[in-house]
């Protein structure tokens, strides 16, 4: 793939490929990264929480002087997602230990299980930890690390508890992976994922998915993000990480994929992930999963949320779904409703006093209203050739 004088994009991925991939810049690449193109190659592989990896490929090739103010904030990034990354750690190993101590059977998810794959286990940044418990040790789970870890318990939503360390490091204790709102082909693959569990050692309470659950379970997971907004560009490395370091039974993942009716979607991500990190031509659907995927960073933007939204609904059912917010979407806003769903007209209500009397609300209706009448019909094509 050649690379333009002066595309920020092909910068990022030949970066990228570099860094994820051992693949060395080119000469050509190498010229057309311009000093001029740092300040936008920042703000993108920012925007995509990928800029210690970015700073981290330029830095080793000298194409940004470590002593410049580009070159100063590239390490800055760098700095911070080591020392994240240890930070991390530290809570993950802590919570290990608790839960093995209670007798508590976890699973640990996402990125606290792909980092061991990537060539630095600092390299793949992560915002918080994620670790599955049965629901029927959900209470006990959380009690055991308030009480052993100080951990502040911020309350219960319909799939996880949300709880932080005493130096702010975010755990989201999950009891269910992926609502059935969602897609119920997916609940179903999902919901003999612990039958299907091994342990990590003989004897611990710590158990892993089988690599094809996994896979399926991070398609799944993106695919739910990808449907509201975007998911940013990280979820697409780790598939290629997946498909490139994970021993997978192809067949098996296949069964999966099409019973969560996610066959499309992994094929066209395979795709994206070649032509970002393998140098392979784009496919016209990758070509515009990519914009898509661009344009909304790591947690997607209002305009992809609101085309998406309302194309899976239609344009009157949606508007009239955001007026009269159906019970399953308003107990995760008010997760107090789910103790008393006889309260819906008032939480109802009590929204709507929000949309009219919070300041910015009112106005982001208004846009949102906009959205929905000028909705962009390539958004309608994508969602619609990915079979989501």
């Amino acid at each position: 793939m050649m690379m333009e004088k002066g595309n920020i994009q092909d910068a990022l991925f030949a970066l990228l490929r570099y860094e994820i991939c051992g693949v060395a810049l080119s000469d050509a690449e190498k010229a057309a990264i311009e000093p001029e193109m740092l300040q936008g190659l920042y703000g993108l592989s920012k925007a995509h929480d990928l800029v210690h990896l970015v700073g981290d490929a330029l830095l080793k090739n000298g194409l940004v002087d470590k002593n410049s103010s580009a070159g100063q904030a590239f390490a800055k990034q760098l700095q911070m997602s080591v020392f994240r990354y240890e930070q991390l750690q530290y809570e993950l190993k802590q919570l290990r230990e608790v839960l093995e101590a209670a007798k508590v059977p976890f699973l640990p998810l996402k990125g606290s299980v792909l980092r061991a794959f990537y060539p630095e286990p600092w390299m793949r940044t992560s915002c918080d930890i994620d670790i599955y418990v049965r629901e029927c040790d959900l209470e006990k789970a959380a009690a055991v690390i308030e009480e052993k870890l100080h951990y502040r318990n911020d309350g219960k939503t319909p799939h996880d508890i949300q709880m932080f360390s005493e130096n702010g490091i975010h755990l989201e204790l999950h009891f269910d992976l992926i609502e059935e709102s969602v897609s119920p082909a997916i609940v179903n693959v999902l919901t003999g994922m612990w039958e299907s569990t091994l342990p990590v050692k003989e004897g611990k309470y710590e158990r892993k998915m089988t690599n094809e659950m996994f896979y399926f379970y991070h398609i799944a997971h993106t695919a739910k993000h990808f449907k509201i907004g975007g998911c940013g560009i990280r979820p697409f490395i780790d598939f290629w990480i997946m498909e490139n370091k994970f021993a997978l039974d192809r067949e098996k993942m296949s069964e999966l994929l099409v019973a969560g009716k996610m066959r499309a979607f992994a094929e066209h991500a395979k795709a994206l992930c070649e032509a970002w990190l393998e140098g392979k031509e784009h496919t016209p659907l990758s070509l515009k999963m990519e914009t898509y995927i661009l344009q909304g960073g790591v947690y997607g933007n209002f305009e992809n949320t609101v085309s998406m939204r309302s194309t899976k609904k239609g344009k009157i059912r949606y508007l009239l779904s955001r007026i009269f917010m159906p019970y399953k979407e308003l107990k995760v806003r008010y997760p107090s409703l789910s103790k008393c769903p006889i309260l819906y007209p008032f939480y109802l209500v009590r929204r709507w006093c929000n949309l009219i009397f919070v300041k910015g609300r009112a106005k982001n209706s208004i846009r949102e209203l906009n959205l929905v009448v000028a909705r962009n019909e390539n958004v309608v094509e994508l969602l619609k050739n990915l079979e989501l």
